[in-house]
């Protein structure tokens, strides 16, 4: 996938990621998150940050293997008596 900027393209993996661009603290306060916080999240995440075509392939096999799965991922439990 093609970004015009690193900016553009670190926005988009941390948006497929779920990585928040900002929050609200306990306190009622607004937080942006940094971009150095988003590339640790998604290295912690196995996401490569260290370019923007770097990133724009990870967005692109991320949708890919999104799209073939067949149904989301599940967790199955059984409890024990």
């Amino acid at each position: 996938m093609q970004f015009d900027t690193y900016d553009q393209a670190l926005d988009r993996a941390a948006d497929l990621c779920g990585v928040e661009p900002h929050f609200w603290d306990i306190f009622g306060n607004f937080h942006a998150t940094s971009p150095e916080t988003r590339k640790a999240i998604l290295r912690a995440m196995g996401m490569p940050d260290g370019s923007r075509e770097q990133l724009g392939h990870a967005v692109e096999e991320k949708l890919h293997k999104e799209w073939k799965r067949i149904l989301p991922p599940c967790l199955v439990l059984t409890g024990r008596a």
